[in-house]
C-alpha cells in the first residue's frame, strides 16, 4: 500500500465528479501502470495518424526520441465515424485521441502513470510492457494505493503481449477487469466500432515484435 501524491492525490481527494466535468475520465485507476515512454517538457516530434507532430510533451518519463518499433497508424484499420472535422489524423489516431488520451485521462495532463498518445512512442510505452496495476484507491483511504486480490500477479500480464495479443491488458480494461481498476472508458466499456478499433490496434502494434 503506497501513499497517492502529486495530482493522484488530488484528484482522488476530490473525487470523480472533477475528473467527469474535465473530460469525462473515470475517477479510478485503469490498472496500466507507469509508462515508460512519454515526453517530459519540451517537444516531441513524431509522426501521429501518418502526420508530423510537434507538440509540448505534458507528462510521463522517458525519452523524447525514442528507438523502437513505431506504429503506423495510417494502417490500421477502423472506422471513419473517428475522423475529427479538419484533422489530418487517422481513423485509428482520431479514436486513441478522443477516447483514450484526452485531457486528465491518458493524454494531456493525464492523471494515470499511461500515455495513450497516438505518437511516434506509442509502441515503445505498451508493447511488451508489463501492467503494473498502479493508481487503485483503497477502499476505504481513497488518498492511498492498494493492488486489488483480484489483480493478475503484477508483472503476469502486459500491457500489449506480442505473443498473444488478445490477452493484452490494454483489452482486458475495455472487456471487464474484476475489480483490478476501472473499466474503461469513463466506466461505461467501448462502443462495438471503438472495441473493433482497439482490437486492430493492438493486433497491429503486436505484430511490430
Amino acid at each position: 500500500m503506497t501513499r497517492r501524491t502529486g495530482w493522484t492525490f488530488a484528484i482522488a481527494s476530490i473525487g470523480p465528479a472533477l475528473l467527469l466535468a474535465h473530460a469525462g475520465c473515470a475517477g479510478r485507476s485503469v490498472s496500466h501502470g507507469d509508462d515508460s515512454g512519454g515526453a517530459t517538457g519540451g517537444s516531441s516530434s513524431g509522426v501521429v495518424g501518418g502526420a508530423v507532430s510537434n507538440r509540448a510533451g505534458t507528462g510521463g518519463t522517458g525519452s523524447v526520441d525514442p528507438k523502437g518499433p513505431m506504429s503506423d497508424f495510417t494502417t490500421i484499420d477502423c472506422s471513419e465515424t473517428f475522423t475529427r472535422p479538419n484533422s489530418m489524423d487517422s481513423h485509428a489516431a482520431a479514436f486513441l485521441t478522443t477516447t483514450c488520451a484526452k485531457s486528465f485521462c491518458h493524454g494531456p495532463n493525464f492523471v494515470v502513470g499511461l500515455d495513450l498518445r497516438p505518437d511516434q512512442g506509442f509502441a515503445q510505452r505498451l508493447l511488451d510492457v508489463p501492467a503494473k496495476h498502479g493508481g487503485i484507491p483503497c477502499p476505504d483511504d481513497v488518498t492511498m494505493e492498494c493492488i486489488p486480490e483480484s489483480c493478475p500477479a503484477p508483472g503476469t500480464v502486459k500491457l500489449i503481449d506480442s505473443q498473444d495479443p488478445m490477452a493484452s491488458w490494454i483489452l482486458a480494461t475495455a472487456h471487464g477487469t474484476n475489480g483490478c481498476g476501472d473499466l474503461m472508458p469513463d466506466q461505461m466499456g467501448l462502443t462495438p466500432d471503438e472495441d473493433a478499433c482497439l482490437t486492430a490496434i493492438v493486433m497491429a502494434t503486436a505484430a511490430l515484435k
